[in-house]
């Protein structure tokens, strides 16, 4: 089949080039080189990434795969697709957009051979990681540093933040120890420069004793050349007692200098003489960690980016094909990449001299950067590239009036780091482009308490919406999730409809604790009381009469609630029968007793979630789509269990999640969102967000700004090159205040209470101090009576239209949806089996024929890649996988002899005729490839050459159940013959399959029982066949746009349907 000509790109470029302002030009039409673009707060940084992509592909011949953008989150990744698609139309779809991680764990999935040990590798848990840690921690000898007496684990959360930071910065063990000694000698070099200066006396300490000081520490430099960063301390505590120097005259003065100058560094070698003993103990345990890590088969999230980073500094091969492919690198949201992901960009762009590498940051809203470090990138990539680039600064704002961007400005020049220090020629004044009324845009409340400021905000905004602005145009920002959270009974108490945007544990949420206290039953903790309140679950449908007199015969017998319910005799003494509900829950729960022991809680789970009613109960879809979202991340965090020994028990599970709750572990998951409410969040989450009306909440000292810096186990100064010398925790604090208050399109309302609950006084945050003469402030005093203050805290969370809010919220999970052919024949099987088990992701237990499945799958990858092919490899890489399946013994076992009896089997049929694979696992998920606007993926077995020179091949699906009955599956229209067509479709469509598919083939690997014979059967695709897909998928697609599977009629045979 000819494989289709590149799309052309279609670009609306002349049109919105126009539109833009000189500089944005500038930075657009620089595609070649070096470019640093300053892009301060809505200057349109989005719009200047997407034109710039497009100015490239019109200027060269290059495809648009050949350039990659990388940004710092999904909802980046998201927004830049969607300006690429209003620019470049579907060309958008082929250019590579990831974050570092998503585009680090695509290299991975790319390259399975290169990779093949990340196979045997399990990311590890929040809570496997807070175990391993006390591991460590106890294996520490009496006396250690960081295992405190009273409180042997009062150290574990920031030793274990230490080390995940080091990997971030991609510091390994070496480095870090090598970091080490060295400070350790430059302590007891200046020890006793330091500790003989400050013997003086006061009268003795002049001027020039402190200058031979400084002399004598200078002259210690060369020999460690590693940690610049403390001289530069020291000097910047020399120079402001120089500068002080020149300002005075009498000798009391100059004494009082120098007794200062004399301070600061005696403050800074105790300091560095506390930490020093902790830095060395953190060698051990980072060694110790990894090595476990290692050991367990395990890996951290950090460790994605340093696997891609560790193979292509090897593997010349892999580095040659990515820098030949990528030809121009973009970078968003640059200050907040961290050392790792900066490796990551210099070693794809260092084959060329001049790379063409282009990224756009603002020091100002570096609010992620490890402490101290808001420079680095911006700085560290000026220095690489000094002689090659070009520095654009972006002033034009045209988000928020002048008042607001003064009044942010005169906060954040504070600061005193920032670029333009560093770099000539940058200009950083924000100039308002949109024109708006200056009076009353930005103001300082001031409420008595805490709760008259939320009540006071909440008023406002109702008052807001009266007038005819739009709930989601209004925006609540706080320092802190809690304190978000909070403000949400006063909005809701007036009506408001309000999404907070915060992460939640859902182990709190109502409907997660009933299913808790069920399973709690059924493991086992069996009592009245639990019972009841399990009887009392709203799915189960007990009427409430049922119990009560159940429970009545059980006081009067003196025997429990479920002796009575399990009882004939007692049950007639209740006016009750079997058939009765309450009986029939009952034995419904025994029934899951009996199961939970002897299955895996992987299996458990689902079979009570589907089959309790739990989901289906709720007639409201969009609680429906809420609460699959928590069985799904409770199934999820259950297989996090099932590696090392036996299966985990429904009794391991409830014991994990007790683990959990003492480490103070949280499980979040998704919740719906509404599209038109207020939106509450921290000022975190706003980061690249705006609205027209802002309010910054609790600006309190202590609350923004002069906050604690609780860590007990602090990293050495200097691994990071360029971070701050004499770092202040408030810099970062005062970044993030400039964030939220540059969110703001219209108006600006900054409020604070004097007194807290307790009456304790509260002062103002500096940062409020910090702001412009001109910015007013209100004394505000709110009407809320006591009944009111009762009500607001009873209530939760608006909803005013579910059925709208399901649709809004599928709507955005559908503009996420890849479709693969397996999620084409649920849907076409049953739209509501797609719904719950591919678009919500509803949790499916893993039967013990998929996990034989995957184990021979798995097996056949690994024999793929080898030159010389046995039978006991085989067997052996399948027992190996199956190991990693969670299974009870019973069903272990005689999955290990049947998948003897049947890989020794298939292996002996054709090890004689056995053809080499091209590809192996070959994954379409980065190709791009699209029917319409629908994105498809898909991953081939197997690729086989069939004629080299033309590129000719055949794709090969392995199948390992009984070929017997599978012949209508087979035939046109059925799954499996489905299955080949799309895999044609997706290798006609992509432009970066560089072969032409001719056949496709299904493989069974067990042979027929009826015949003992093996099946294969390979079939040519023509394009009249692609084509009658492509309109059948593009009908599924448009019914599932238009939620037809909301309404669509049950098939009565899946598990959601009502079928087994």
């Amino acid at each position: 089949m000819t494989k289709q000509a590149s799309t052309d790109v279609t670009i609306d470029f002349d049109r919105r080039y126009k539109q833009l302002n000189a500089k944005q030009k500038e930075a657009v039409d620089a595609i070649d080189g070096v470019v640093m673009v300053l892009a301060g707060p809505g200057t349109g940084k989005t719009e200047l990434l997407a034109m710039r992509v497009a100015n490239i592909l019109r200027q060269t011949q290059l495809d648009p795969y050949n350039i990659l953008c990388l940004t710092f989150t999904e909802s980046g990744v998201v927004a830049l697709r969607q300006r690429l698609l209003a620019i470049i139309g579907e060309a958008a779809y082929q250019v590579r957009v990831h974050t570092f991680h998503s585009f680090a764990n695509e290299v991975i999935q790319e390259w399975p051979d290169k990779f093949s040990f990340a196979r045997e590798l399990t990311v590890l848990s929040d809570v496997e990681r807070a175990e391993l840690w006390q591991e460590l921690i106890d294996a520490l000898p009496a006396g250690s540093k960081l295992k405190s007496f009273a409180n042997p684990y009062l150290f574990l959360r920031d030793v274990s933040s230490a080390v995940q930071q080091l990997k971030k910065e991609h510091i390994s063990p070496k480095l870090y120890k090598d970091v080490i000694r060295q400070t350790k000698a430059l302590v007891k070099d200046v020890e006793p420069l330091i500790t003989a200066f400050a013997a003086h006396k006061p009268a003795d300490r002049t001027p020039g004793v402190c200058a031979q000081l400084h002399t004598a520490l200078v002259a210690l430099q060369p020999g460690y050349s590693g940690l610049h960063f403390y001289f530069d301390t020291l000097a910047a505590h020399y120079q402001r007692l120089t500068d002080g120097l020149q300002l005075v005259t009498g000798k009391r003065e100059q004494q009082k200098l120098c007794t200062q100058y004399k301070n600061e560094v005696k403050r800074w070698l105790t300091q560095m003489q506390s930490q020093l003993p902790k830095q060395q103990e953190l060698i051990t345990v980072f060694e110790r960690y990894q090595q476990a890590l290692a050991k367990s088969g395990r890996y951290d999230y950090e460790d994605m980016i340093l696997m891609v980073l560790d193979r292509l500094a090897t593997d010349d091969d892999l580095l040659a094909h990515y820098q030949e492919q990528f030809q121009y690198f973009l970078v968003d949201e640059y200050q907040d990449t961290n050392g790792a992901q900066n490796d990551l960009l210099f070693r794809l762009a260092e084959f060329m001299d001049e790379p063409n590498v282009f990224v756009v940051g603002d020091d100002h809203q570096s609010i992620y950067r490890f402490q101290g470090a808001s420079l680095a990138n911006l700085l560290t990539l000026h220095e690489r590239y000094q002689d090659q680039v070009t520095v654009v600064s972006l002033t034009e704002n045209y988000r928020s009036p002048q008042t607001i961007l003064d009044a942010a400005s005169a906060v954040i020049d504070h600061n005193s780091s920032n670029v333009e220090e560093y770099i000539a020629g940058v200009t950083r004044e924000l100039k308002a482009q949109a024109s708006s009324s200056t009076s009353g845009v930005i103001a300082v409340q001031s409420y008595a308490t805490e709760e008259d400021e939320r009540f006071g905000v909440a008023q406002q905004i109702e008052a807001l919406i009266a007038k005819g602005v739009a709930p989601r145009e209004i925006a609540v920002l706080a320092r802190r999730n809690n304190e978000a959270r909070a403000i949400l009974p006063a909005l809701t108490g007036l009506d408001i409809p309000a999404q907070l945007l915060a992460t939640a544990d859902v182990l709190t949420s109502v409907p997660v604790r009933q299913l808790l206290t069920l399973l709690a039953f059924i493991a086992g903790q069996v009592d009245d009381h639990r019972l009841w309140e399990v009887l009392q679950g709203s799915w189960f449908a007990v009427p409430p009469v049922q119990l009560a007199r159940a429970q009545q015969v059980a006081r009067e017998r003196g025997v429990s609630l479920l002796a009575v319910l399990t009882n004939y005799s007692l049950l007639r003494a209740a006016d009750l029968t079997k058939e009765d509900r309450a009986a029939q829950v009952v034995q419904q729960l025994l029934v899951w007793q009996r199961f939970a022991a002897n299955e895996p809680v992987e299996r458990l789970l689902p079979e009570i979630v589907n089959n309790s009613g739990y989901i289906t109960y709720f007639s409201d879809e969009l609680k429906q789509a809420e609460v699959v979202g928590y069985a799904r991340l409770l199934t999820n965090e259950a297989r996090t269990l099932k590696h090392g020994g036996a299966p985990a028990t429904l009794t391991d599970f409830l014991a994990h999640l007790d683990l959990l709750a003492q480490h103070g572990i949280e499980l979040h998951g998704d919740h719906p969102r509404q599209r038109d409410a207020v939106q509450v969040m921290t000022a975190h989450k706003a980061k690249g967000l705006e609205w027209q009306h802002v309010f910054v909440l609790h600006a309190m000292h202590g609350r923004w700004g002069n906050m604690r810096e609780r860590s007990l186990v602090r990293l050495p100064h200097g691994l990071i090159q360029h971070q701050a010398s004499d770092y202040d925790p408030d810099e970062d604090e005062r970044r993030l205040f400039y964030v939220a208050l540059t969110r703001a399109k219209e108006r600006v309302r900054i409020t604070h209470s004097t007194t807290s609950a307790s009456g304790r006084p509260f002062v103002a945050s500096r940062f409020v101090a910090e702001l412009p003469d001109a910015v007013p402030v209100e004394t505000i005093a709110t009407s809320i009576d006591t009944q009111q203050r009762e009500t607001l805290a009873q209530l939760h969370v608006f909803t005013p239209d579910h059925e709208r809010e399901l649709k809004e919220y599928l709507k955005l999970r559908l503009e996420h949806y890849t479709m693969s052919v397996t999620h084409l024949n649920n849907y076409l099987e049953c739209p509501r089996l797609w719904y719950y088990r591919n678009l919500l992701r509803a949790p499916a237990a893993k039967t013990k024929h998929m996990s034989f499945g995957t184990a021979v799958h798995a097996a056949l990858f690994d024999l793929l890649g080898q030159d010389a092919r046995s039978k006991k490899y085989l067997v052996d890489r399948f027992n190996s996988h199956l190991d990693r399946e969670v299974l009870i013994p019973a069903d272990r076992k005689a999955s290990v002899v049947l998948g003897k009896d049947v890989l020794g089997a298939y292996f002996d049929r054709y090890q004689k005729s056995f053809v080499p694979a091209l590809s192996r696992e070959l994954n379409f998920a980065s190709h791009g490839v699209r029917l319409a606007d629908l994105p498809l993926t898909g991953m081939l077995d197997k690729v086989e050459e069939v004629d080299a020179k033309a590129k000719l091949v055949n794709v090969v699906d392995y199948k390992t159940g009984n070929p017997d009955g599978k012949s209508a599956a087979l035939k046109p229209g059925g799954a499996y013959h489905r299955q080949l067509v799309f895999y044609q479709l997706l290798a006609d469509t992509s432009k970066r399959f560089n072969h032409t598919m001719v056949s496709g083939e299904i493989d069974f690997v067990q042979a027929s029982k009826r015949t003992g014979k093996f099946v294969k059967l390979k079939i040519e695709i023509d394009s009249a066949q692609v084509d009658e897909l492509s309109e059948q998928i593009k009908e599924v697609w448009a019914d599932i746009k238009k939620m037809a599977f909301l309404d669509a009629p049950r098939c009565d045979n899946c598990e959601y349907c009502g079928g087994t």
